[in-house]
């Protein structure tokens, strides 16, 4: 899987309704050693819908300050992002994301 083919791939839940489109990929670096990289990178989550601008910026993580006018208009443009977990996607194909039966959003961390 090349992490190009992922981004903007359509998303749809178990009942075959678009939830959006991949915007963001969350990576963790917690996978075996690979010599002059350091620790593999793995899938932790992707993130959809037209709010994740401001999760991408970093605005949805506690504790992130900015200039006020901006962290308002980004904490409201957050709320329409959608995160799901790696483990909430059942099928990652060439047409697509398809997520799991029961798959919820959670908060970005």
């Amino acid at each position: 899987m090349r992490l190009s083919d992922l981004l903007g791939s359509p998303v749809t839940d178990a009942d075959g309704a678009v939830v959006g489109d991949v915007q963001d990929v969350r990576l963790v670096q917690d996978g075996a050693y690979v010599e002059g990289f350091g620790q593999a990178l793995r899938v932790e989550g992707i993130v959809t819908g037209k709010g994740s601008i401001a999760v991408r910026l970093g605005f949805a993580r506690a504790g992130v300050k900015g200039p006020w006018p901006l962290t308002t208009i980004f904490r409201r443009l957050e709320r329409r992002a959608r995160y799901y977990t790696w483990d909430q996607v059942e099928a990652w194909e060439e047409g697509g994301v398809r997520l799991r039966p029961g798959a919820a959003t959670s908060e970005p961390a």
